[in-house]
């Protein structure tokens, strides 16, 4: 895959419809990088990154104010300033990944996200389809990470909220696989596996005030929440 380099984005991306298996990004919804390869450096989101409404995109999510999913891909000093925001409204499907940087980025410690900053708010402020459960992966730089995470800074600006209505199953889970809305916020990371992290910061708060029913008869669904990690 080629290089992104010095990539600026000013517009908004809004979505109004039920989308499945979706990467949306500021920069790049997907991108594909080398392990070892600097695959995007210097890129910058201004825009808003906005859900409007119902949302039922069946299985998984990834929502990043710079990169959306990214594989094996190493993200040197981008930066965020857009918002992102699920309005009210329903969200069916399992997962939900969403980072101010990168929402899903995979490829273990020989790939990192290095120097990047997050300036600006997650909100969800939908809730989960009626007796239906969903899993957060909430990160203020990555959702969900196996890169490495070094020399990142999530400023006072890029708080997480949470306050819609959530459901959880613990009967659905098994010991290979995390209960049904299971969920992890972090300052800076919400789910981490695999790689390490360094050397960032986080100046923000995370705020969850929604409710949480469990549906299951087996053990509820946990909220996993760290300043700096969530789980990992």
């Amino acid at each position: 895959a080629l290089p992104i380099y010095n990539n600026e984005n000013h517009g908004n991306i809004t979505i109004a419809s039920n989308i499945a298996g979706s990467f949306i990004g500021g920069v790049a919804g997907y991108a594909k990088g080398v392990a070892d390869f600097d695959g995007g450096s210097d890129c910058v989101n201004h825009g808003k990154l906005t859900i409007k409404g119902n949302s039922y995109f069946g299985g998984r999510m990834y929502l990043g104010g710079v990169w959306g999913g990214p594989t094996d891909f190493t993200a040197n000093r981008c930066h965020n300033y857009g918002a992102i925001t699920f309005e009210e409204g329903e969200i069916l499907g399992n997962t939900l990944t969403v980072g101010g940087i990168c929402g899903k980025n995979t490829g273990g410690n020989t790939t990192t996200v290095n120097e990047c900053t997050n300036n600006a708010p997650i909100l969800i402020a939908a809730s989960c389809a009626k007796d239906t459960a969903i899993s957060f992966q909430i990160g203020s730089i990555a959702g969900y990470s196996q890169s490495a995470l070094h020399n990142n800074i999530n400023n006072k600006e890029g708080s997480i909220t949470v306050t819609g209505k959530f459901y959880t199953n613990g009967s659905r889970s098994t010991p290979a696989s995390p209960k049904s809305g299971t969920h992890a916020l972090g300052g800076i990371c919400g789910y981490k596996t695999v790689a390490t992290m360094n050397n960032n910061e986080n100046h923000a708060d995370i705020i969850w005030s929604g409710d949480v029913v469990e549906l299951g008869t087996g053990e509820p669904g946990q909220l996993r929440i760290g300043g700096y990690q969530g789980y990992g």
